[in-house]
């Protein structure tokens, strides 16, 4: 009788022990089906070339406080639009602006079909005295040929209006171009004038003795 209640006893211990173990397994065999897979790591695609050039062109404008607003590639060369903002309305200014613009555009070695630079200024009034936000000055464009034809590092940027295939002043700024270019030719004038008076003179003497 005592034996058989031991049997009974160790024979419930074991199937205790034994369910334990399965249910453990059976918990671990879930929770590893339910698990998600590990993420797959997806290495971004390496840049063309055309994206490596438009990214330096990007980085070379915004270095000179312009934006690029437009960079279309349609196979010959890089067509650019660049926007300068709350810039001075100041010729000799400007200029200057722009040609730090196509400079480093220039240094960055992309081939250029055609480049745009746009000048804007906040800083000019209406008739009635109201200020004007975001005023296009000037624009400036150059072909591709024209572009590769400048030494950027020897170029007086006076001479755009000489040599940029396209070159547009607000009438603010097409006053100073005017005034520039009278103050470039008096000098010339002023000397032409006194030799005229010397001629005049000698010939006036001439005369006079021969009377």
């Amino acid at each position: 009788m005592n034996r058989s209640w031991l049997w009974a006893l160790a024979g419930l211990i074991v199937g205790a022990l034994l369910g334990f173990f399965a249910f453990q397994g059976g918990l671990g065999k879930a929770s590893s089906a339910e698990r998600p897979p590990a993420a797959e790591v997806r290495r971004p695609p390496a840049e063309t070339p055309e994206e490596r050039e438009r990214r330096a062109v990007a980085i070379a404008v915004r270095g000179v406080d312009g934006e690029l607003v437009e960079a279309v590639h349609p196979g010959g060369g890089w067509r650019l639009g660049v926007e300068m903002r709350r810039r001075p309305p100041q010729l000799d200014e400007l200029e200057r602006d722009a040609m730090r613009a196509f400079r480093e555009i220039h240094r960055t070695g992309a081939p250029v079909e055609r480049v745009v630079v746009v000048l804007r200024t906040d800083h000019l009034k209406d008739v009635y005295g109201n200020p004007l936000k975001d005023v296009v000055v000037a624009r400036v464009a150059l072909s591709g040929d024209t572009f590769r034809r400048i030494n950027w590092d020897g170029f007086d940027p006076k001479n755009f209006p000489r040599v940029a295939d396209e070159f547009w002043l607000h009438d603010e700024l097409q006053q100073q171009l005017v005034q520039r270019e009278q103050q470039q030719t008096s000098p010339g004038q002023a000397g032409g004038q006194a030799g005229g008076q010397q001629g005049g003179g000698g010939g006036g003497g001439s005369g006079g003795s021969t009377g």
